[in-house]
């Protein structure tokens, strides 16, 4: 009679690694050959740090398009009034033939943005009317322009 050679457990194949040795990712029990990824636990409860990574700032807020607003074409300037809701912080940007107004709240980003203005403005300001909930835009138009605007935008 012959004497088994001694074999680890760790080398001595079972019939879960038999299985997923011969079937591989078909195996049945190959779910079941997962090894844990984490450090090696060396017995101190203490918490630690086990990764740094660079923070990449606030996420970015949802923009939405403002879509309900009234616009008044007066002689010398243009009125656009936006409503909102809550107590949003105003930005206004503008160049001769464009202007950006974005209302930001603490959960979103409405905007209200014109590319390409029918004709140049040479001013832009805004008032904040809160017992109306409304913001007014006011767009100046250049002194020599007394023509009405029959739209804000410029047809492409």
């Amino acid at each position: 009679r012959k004497k088994p050679m001694a074999v680890d457990d760790d080398e001595r194949p079972n019939a879960l690694a038999h299985n997923i040795a011969s079937k591989g990712q078909s195996a049945y029990y190959y779910a079941h050959n997962a090894k844990a990824r984490g450090p090696v636990w060396d017995g101190d409860p203490t918490p630690r740090l086990l990764e740094r990574q660079v923070s990449m700032g606030k996420p970015e807020k949802e923009r939405t398009k403002i879509t309900q607003f009234s616009w008044l074409d007066e002689t010398t300037k243009l009125r656009i009034y936006v409503p909102y809701d809550g107590e949003p912080t105003v930005d206004l940007k503008w160049t001769a033939t464009s202007f950006t107004l974005a209302l930001e709240s603490d959960d979103a980003v409405r905007v209200l943005a014109f590319p390409a203005l029918y004709d140049t403005i040479t001013g832009a300001s805004f008032k904040n009317k809160d017992d109306k909930n409304m913001i007014v835009v006011t767009l100046k138009k250049p002194p020599s322009d007394t023509f009405k605007w029959y739209d804000l935008k410029k047809d492409p």
